[in-house]
């Protein structure tokens, strides 16, 4: 075995190496007193570790939010999809049988250009768009 007691480690390999063998022990949990214990061994504060837990139940809080608007965006476009496709074949059925000149098209393209926007939106939110999502979704949570 080698001697590692000269090497000094940065906060990032200190993760790493934690992580990695947390992994490696059997049961998945440990509680929050030997966290704590464990962090007091690395010299580091429990009102420091408190805040730290906090800090990432916010984190988890908000990426499940997220994830929750994401499916529900998703969902809402699929939808709006199927709407629009049902929609179309209808308006063309009645555009062939109605016989005359073609119309057909205008609420094809029209529409679609709503599609366009809607499947953009969805797919690919700017940063405003999701955070604005997110405030939205915690705020309703919480009165409910």
């Amino acid at each position: 075995m080698e001697n590692h007691s000269y090497r000094n480690y940065t906060n990032d390999d200190v993760y790493h190496i934690i992580r990695r063998a947390l992994k490696k022990k059997t049961g998945n949990a440990i509680n929050h007193e030997d966290l704590l214990k464990t962090a007091k061994e690395f010299g580091l504060d429990e009102n420091d570790i408190e805040q730290a837990i906090r800090d990432e139940k916010q984190i988890t809080d908000d990426e499940q939010i997220k994830e929750e608007w994401f499916r529900k965006e998703k969902s809402n476009f699929k939808n709006h999809l199927v709407t629009y496709g049902i929609m179309m074949t209808a308006l063309f059925i009645l555009n062939v049988f109605s016989g005359g000149n073609w119309w057909f098209q205008w609420p094809l393209f029209g529409w679609g250009i709503g599609i366009a926007f809607h499947f953009k939106s969805t797919y690919f939110p700017t940063e405003e768009e999701i955070e604005k999502a997110v405030k939205k979704l915690k705020k309703k949570k919480r009165y409910m």
